[in-house]
């Protein structure tokens, strides 16, 4: 009876479990060879983990990159407007049938406003963008 209400208590943290345990094997070699060098547990522990650290942050850093520049095929195919009028639906309900196509029209009317100006290099750029901050 006490192992269920443990299992049950600790559910949401038992796929943490695994993933420790994946964790310390192979973590287990730069430790040793960082406390070789250091001779100082607290320090190679922490080396260690900055060295996680910094390998999480450039894969999220590269993935990042990657998905702008998937957004910026998506818009120019012109799905990101099938997405704009669908997405809404889902997450607001029917409200989101007008939420989404008005959003969508403001983001363009600030778009093609900041396209057109860009072009003309005869006006400042709208309010909007000044807002907005795009460039």
């Amino acid at each position: 009876m006490v192992f269920i209400a443990t299992v049950y208590m600790t559910k949401d943290f038992l796929s943490a479990i695994p993933l420790s345990i994946i964790l310390i094997y192979l973590l287990k070699p730069v430790y040793a060879g960082i406390f070789q060098l250091t001779r100082h547990e607290g320090l190679s522990s922490f080396i260690s983990l900055m060295v996680v650290v910094a390998v999480i942050l450039a894969v999220l850093i590269g993935l990042s990159s990657v998905l702008l520049i998937e957004l910026s095929n998506i818009h120019s195919s012109g799905v990101l407007a099938v997405i704009t009028f669908i997405a809404p639906i889902f997450v607001l309900g029917i409200a989101g049938v007008i939420v989404g196509p008005l959003f969508y029209g403001l983001l363009l009317a600030i778009y093609r406003a900041e396209v057109y100006y860009r072009e003309r290099k005869k006006f400042p750029a709208p309010i909007g963008l000044i807002i907005l901050n795009i460039r």
